[in-house]
């Protein structure tokens, strides 16, 4: 077997030698030298900066330009395309490349080569970062500002993983079986039977959701969220900048008792009740909060993340989106932050199997439009916010004739993707401001919501 580049003499194995795999480097450049076009099955994920060998790396990316160029990539052609390489030379030149062919007896484990090339990269790449971590720890900087730099890092690398993305037809046969023979799980109730006739919640669907101030908004979103949780068991992390979260868990808390909080002329719930409440909250809601820091988008999905490795949630609530820090990288203009930013939070739902909510105010002002509904073009940058998500609500609580709110709204469903999960249509639903509940407008025969709890 070919010898590893003496770059460095140590072995893979050394304790305190940042991992490689010199083997796997050499396997697959050799099989490249046979069978150029393999790397257009490895180039999705795999870059010459992720050899631990950089004169691999060049190797591979004089590969990668010859084939895209349409042109063959054997020992000759590559030798001639990285000219005066002196880390070449000093390995052979030619002869280097033609010993490389000759210790790759096959093509066929290309791709499992480059997955080992790729996890050594990471691992380096976690190294490094863990050192930087402990560097940067003695030093003066704010342990927030350590914390955001690491967790952007870490976020990256999570981004190399996923770019391997190549996938055949048999790695989605039981899937597609499956749906041939109905046996895919049907999309799941809003707990709303009026609302369930034009949408319906699906794993990994990516909702946006909009209206007026004071529409009931997240109002809503927290009762879908309950409703699921009731009847399926499901959990929420929730990064929310509507409320605190005592708030928030006391508005929780008061729709799963259906007694008011606050108010002690209504009826209060006692303390006995409370406490089952906080309970049963605290099995079915995480709350993901930046104390200092206004947190950007990716930095709540990192912890959205996190929140699915050790709680399993089903679900994911961001509220609202000008609340979140938005540091544009230079260059980069509104619209192509925006589509970026809610790509990253579709790939997350999708992903994970984590139904996303996002709340997104109107750009523009309501209140000389009260015979119009917002929509999603409504929102800055709207063209992004209707492309990009699989259903798109519009809530709104119509004027009355003497100018004031109805405790009826109306949930306008703007867009839903796929037939599946429903269709355009307007559900209206009560709401009850001392139990913080929702209600049909008019009787249904479906159970009551509240009281559908396995």
């Amino acid at each position: 077997m070919l010898k590893p580049v003496p770059l460095s003499e140590v072995g893979a194995d050394d304790r305190g030698i940042a991992p490689h795999n010199y083997v796997a480097e050499q396997s697959l450049l050799g099989a490249l030298l046979m069978r150029g076009k393999i790397i257009e099955r490895t180039y999705g994920f795999l870059r010459g900066e992720h050899f631990a060998e950089p004169l691999h790396g060049r190797i591979y990316e004089a590969v990668h330009l010859l084939v895209e160029r349409g042109s063959v990539a054997d020992a000759q052609t590559v030798r001639h395309a990285m000219g005066d390489d002196g880390d070449l030379e000093t390995q052979g030149g030619h002869g280097y490349l033609g010993r490389l062919i000759g210790a790759a007896t096959t093509t066929i484990n290309a791709v499992d080569y480059a997955r080992l090339i790729l996890d050594a990269h990471l691992k380096r790449a976690l190294i490094g970062l863990g050192e930087t971590i402990i560097s940067a720890a003695h030093g003066a900087s704010p342990a927030s500002e350590q914390i955001v730099a690491a967790t952007q890092t870490l976020d990256d690398l999570g981004r190399q993983i996923g770019q391997d993305g190549l996938r055949g037809v048999d790695d989605y046969r039981g899937d597609v079986q499956s749906l041939y023979r109905g046996e895919r799980k049907a999309p799941l109730s809003t707990g709303f039977a009026s609302l369930d006739r034009f949408y319906r919640i699906r794993p990994g669907d990516f909702t946006v959701v909009t209206g007026a101030p004071s529409s009931g908004k997240s109002q809503l979103v927290d009762a879908i969220a309950m409703n699921l949780a009731l009847r399926e068991g499901h959990k929420f992390a929730i990064c929310s900048f509507e409320n605190s979260p005592d708030e928030h868990i006391a508005k929780l808390c008061q729709a799963y008792v259906g007694l008011p909080f606050f108010d002690r002329r209504s009826g209060r719930m006692n303390e006995a009740e409370l406490e089952d409440a906080m309970n049963w909250v605290a099995k079915h809601f995480h709350f993901i909060r930046a104390e200092r820091d206004s947190p950007t988008i990716n930095w709540a999905l990192a912890r959205a993340k996190a929140a699915v490795d050790r709680h399993g949630i089903n679900g994911l609530i961001l509220d609202p989106y000008n609340r979140f820090e938005h540091k544009r990288p230079a260059g980069m203009n509104e619209a192509e932050y925006l589509s970026q930013s809610l790509s990253s939070v579709q790939r997350f739902a999708s992903t994970n199997k984590v139904h996303t909510f996002f709340v997104a105010h109107p750009a523009k002002p309501q209140h000389d439009r009260r015979d119009q509904v917002p929509s999603l073009y409504d929102i800055s940058g709207g063209a992004h916010w209707a492309n990009i998500c699989d259903v798109g609500l519009s809530i709104d609580r119509p004027f009355l004739p003497d100018g004031t709110r109805s405790r009826e709204i109306e949930c306008h469903v703007k867009k839903a993707r796929f037939r599946a999960i429903g269709q355009p249509g307007v559900a209206k639903l009560k709401f009850d401001p001392a139990t913080g509940r929702y209600s049909e407008v008019e009787p249904t025969e479906a159970a009551p919501h509240w009281t559908d709890e396995p």
